[in-house]
């Protein structure tokens, strides 16, 4: 991963072969507590993966989090959000892109 001050970036050779997507971390732990997400995230960096890919649909951000704080200069974190799950609507979500939402998503990926 090349750096540019504090900016990283993410070669397409990275992006193409070394990203790890944490969807599943979440339902993995709750399933069988025996499992450490926070130990799968760990072997992925020591195995040279430098790409993090989370969602707040995954509701896996505090985990992730805690994951990578001290490791932080070797990720790059990508996320996605908009996509809120609602039992009341028909195919069980709606999306949200509003000023408020992009706000509050973007800082909870961040904590």
């Amino acid at each position: 991963m090349r750096t540019s001050g504090t900016t990283p970036r993410v070669s397409r050779e990275e992006l193409g072969w070394q990203g790890f997507g944490a969807m599943r971390l979440r339902d993995a732990a709750a399933e069988d507590p025996d499992r450490d997400p926070v130990a799968v995230i760990d072997a992925a960096l020591d195995a040279g993966i430098t790409l993090l890919d989370a969602a707040d649909a995954y509701e896996n951000e505090e985990l992730v989090g805690r994951a990578i704080r001290p490791r932080r200069d070797e990720v790059v974190l990508a996320s996605k959000f908009g996509l809120v799950w609602d039992d009341a609507i028909a195919g069980g979500f709606d999306v949200r892109a509003d000023p408020e939402y992009v706000r509050q998503a973007s800082e909870a990926i961040l904590r």
